[in-house]
């Protein structure tokens, strides 16, 4: 039997690992909101979690599936319909859901968008 990555890294240095067991939708759900209210954003990944402070970059490849909202808050309800929608692109352990605010002097908006990390 494989050996099961730690994080991605691991995973992507040596391809005999396996994958650890996928998070729940709910679960990503309740990671991004948690990490987007402490921090301003998140990144995520279905297996590995919360991506912070790994030595890796984040590069938008589906910039179709990215969504914009208004206001300064990130729900749960407004991830929900996001992560079930973009699931199968989830299946790829070198895809993340990222969110974060970007503030203007005019309005506050949030970003939730599809990203690939490599």
């Amino acid at each position: 039997m494989p050996r099961t990555a730690t994080d991605l890294l691991d995973y992507l240095s040596d391809s005999a690992t396996a994958l650890p067991k996928p998070f729940s939708a709910d679960e990503m759900v309740a990671r991004l909101v948690s990490l987007h209210r402490q921090s301003g954003g998140a990144t995520v990944n279905r297996y590995f979690g919360d991506m912070a402070g790994q030595n890796l970059y984040a590069v938008s490849l589906y910039p179709e599936r990215s969504i914009t909202l208004a206001g300064s808050r990130l729900s749960a309800a407004d991830l929900r319909d996001y992560v079930q929608a973009v699931r199968p692109l989830l299946r790829d352990a070198r895809n993340n859901i990222v969110t974060w605010t970007r503030r203007t002097l005019m309005s506050r908006q949030r970003w939730l968008t599809k990203k690939m990390r490599l």
